[in-house]
């Protein structure tokens, strides 16, 4: 019998998302999860979400947007950019390798993951004698993994996002008391005898989107 919480991750995953396809995709990995009558279960299973990773990725990380990137090598073996790239892109946009050393941010463990769960899911879509039949756990595993893995992306691109924040926040604050302090009290000194600032701040600050070529 297959574990519940697989069932129970792909439903979250899937109420998560405001994107049909998506949803879509993962209503077609729950009708084949008890499906154990059906031979080639986990290799239709594995399809799905090779896809369901390709399609994310051509969403947050086209070719042509990842290749304008400050930081993209072409990779000599691929003919575009490589998935490491575009999961690169996915998460923190156009930031050079220098930025993201300021920010303290190494390369998230998600795109190993996404990575190896693409890996995965092409050998099963290889369809061989000795590659169908599999059974309840096996089935169970992948889609816990393959979910998790995912997920991962998403909880990267919001941690990035606040790490990015924070980041914006503490430099624009401090640029803004410069600024304040080197030209806008002088103008209150002409109008006033006696002026006192306590401290300009910045209230609040939303990346909506970290580009190729811009926050």
């Amino acid at each position: 019998m297959i574990n519940e919480r697989a069932f129970q991750k792909l439903r979250e995953y899937a109420d998560a998302s405001n994107d049909d396809f998506v949803k879509a995709l993962c209503v077609g990995i729950e009708r084949l999860l008890p499906d154990r009558q059906n031979p080639v279960r986990l290799n239709l299973i594995a399809s799905c979400f090779r896809e369901l990773l390709t399609y994310q990725l051509d969403t947050l990380a086209p070719h042509a947007v990842v290749q304008q990137c400050p930081w993209y090598v072409q990779d000599p073996t691929a003919n575009a950019a490589t998935r490491r790239q575009r999961l690169r892109y996915a998460i923190s946009g156009g930031l050079p390798d220098a930025v993201l050393t300021t920010l303290g941010v190494d390369e998230p463990g998600s795109i190993s993951d996404l990575i190896t769960l693409y890996s995965e899911a092409s050998k099963y879509t290889h369809v061989r004698p000795d590659r169908i039949n599999h059974p309840d756990d096996e089935v169970g595993e992948f889609v816990v993994d393959g979910v998790t893995a995912l997920d991962g992306l998403r909880e990267e691109i919001d941690l990035f996002c606040n790490d990015v924040k924070e980041h914006l926040r503490q430099a624009i604050s401090e640029h803004t008391l410069q600024e304040f302090l080197g030209a806008v009290l002088d103008e209150l000194d002409i109008l006033s005898t006696h002026t006192r600032v306590e401290y300009p701040f910045v209230d609040e600050i939303t990346v909506e989107k970290i580009e190729q070529s811009h926050v």
